[in-house]
């Protein structure tokens, strides 16, 4: 049985840098949508719109905002690794 590992993708070292600075441009609206959605209380889908403490799809939408920042931030910072010469 193997142990759980951390989220790691290993790329070729050439392209380390430019797919770090990728996630990280995708992290930025992310950020500022989760930015929003904390400063006004109000996170609107398209679709539907929900305010703070009224119903439950204010904290779904803002659960699924977190969540795809923290796996783009991961990404950026320390989620790609260069692959070494033994692999």
């Amino acid at each position: 049985m193997e142990r759980n590992k951390l989220l790691i993708i290993k790329v070729n070292k050439k392209y380390v840098s430019f797919l770090k600075l990728v996630m990280l441009a995708v992290a930025i609206p992310l950020l500022l949508d989760v930015y929003d959605l904390l400063a006004t209380g109000i996170a609107d889908t398209g679709r539907y719109t929900s305010i703070r403490g009224e119903d439950w799809g204010y904290y779904g939408y803002l659960f699924k905002k977190v969540a795809f920042l923290s796996f783009f931030l991961w990404m950026g910072s320390l989620g790609i690794q260069a692959k070494s010469n033994d692999e």
